[in-house]
């Protein structure tokens, strides 16, 4: 029996359900399929993972910038939901800052997302305290336990 080629669609097709991207909507990082769970528009899943990824790397300047100028700067207020997105484990944006332990992502998330509270649990029953606990992220634990605002909540 003949066998065809393999066309630019089964390429395609292989390469999007192969375990990692090493290009991911041209810019150049590599995303895991776990990243990419998520009820936002393929458009928007950029932003999303970049706000994420700079949440882990405690990348503040880097986190303001994209925040401003790409979701609170846009007109498009649909842009907004990013903020308040969970992955597929219930963490949202607040945690994975305070796996990076930047007091002022938390700071600047908390005060652009309201409806982002410190004590908001993941689907395991884990708070940003514990998260910043877990991965030695003692400055923001101190933060957050001296914190009178903060404190009363956790």
């Amino acid at each position: 029996m003949f066998k065809r080629p393999f066309s630019k669609i089964d390429l395609l097709i292989l390469w999007y359900f192969s375990n990692t991207y090493s290009v991911y909507f041209g810019l150049g990082i590599d995303v895991d399929l776990d990243e990419l769970d998520s009820e936002h528009l393929v458009e928007d899943m950029d932003q999303l993972i970049l706000l994420r990824r700079h949440c882990l790397d405690g990348a503040y300047e880097n986190f303001k910038y994209l925040l401003f100028k790409n979701i609170l700067g846009k007109e498009d207020q649909s842009l907004l939901s990013i903020l308040h997105s969970r992955d597929k484990i219930g963490s949202s944006l607040l945690h994975y800052a305070a796996e990076g332990g930047s007091k002022d992502i938390l700071e600047t998330l908390l005060k652009y997302c309201p409806e982002l509270k410190v004590d908001d649990t993941n689907h395991f029953g884990h708070t940003i305290l514990h998260l910043a606990c877990k991965k030695g992220r003692y400055s923001l634990c101190t933060f957050l336990l001296s914190s009178e605002k903060y404190s009363r909540l956790l």
